[in-house]
Order: C-alpha cells, then sequence, then structure tokens
C-alpha cells in the first residue's frame, strides 16, 4: 500500500486517508456496538484505503492519470 500512496504522490494525485480505524469515531468501545477485534476483514480493509478527491477541480485527465497508475501498480504488484 505505502508502495502505490508513494506512486500516486510521485505523480501529484492529491490522496487522503479517512477511514483509519475499523469503528468510527476513535475512542467507540467496541463491546458497545458488538464489534469484536479480529472479527471481520474491516481491520485489513482501513489499512489499504485511500480516498481519491472528489472535487468540481477533478477534470477527465485527473481521472485517466489515476486510472493509468492504478493499472501500472497493479502490474508492479504482481510482478513482485
Amino acid at each position: 500500500m505505502q508502495r502505490f500512496v508513494h506512486l500516486l504522490s510521485c505523480n501529484r494525485v492529491e490522496l487522503s486517508v479517512w477511514l483509519k480505524l475499523p469503528v468510527h469515531p476513535k475512542g467507540t468501545k467496541l463491546r458497545n456496538v458488538f464489534y469484536e477485534k479480529g472479527s471481520s476483514n474491516a481491520e485489513y480493509i482501513v489499512q489499504h484505503n485511500v480516498n481519491l478527491p472528489t472535487n468540481l477541480k477533478i477534470r477527465e485527465k485527473d481521472a485517466a492519470t489515476f486510472l493509468q497508475l492504478l493499472a501500472r501498480y497493479d502490474t508492479e504488484s504482481i510482478a513482485h
């Protein structure tokens, strides 16, 4: 995941990470929401999740660049 984030940032693709925890807000007692750590793949998902910008400044060209970088990352990941 870090390689992917690095690849995107080197190509000036703005990223953010909104969800770092499987249960929000931070500090929520897991037992209060009936969540048991390790009971689902939520921990894996939040460690492998990034958000792309979704604002009015994003152009079709920007989306195409992201898709090309994603394909490149996918190809490189398979090769390793």
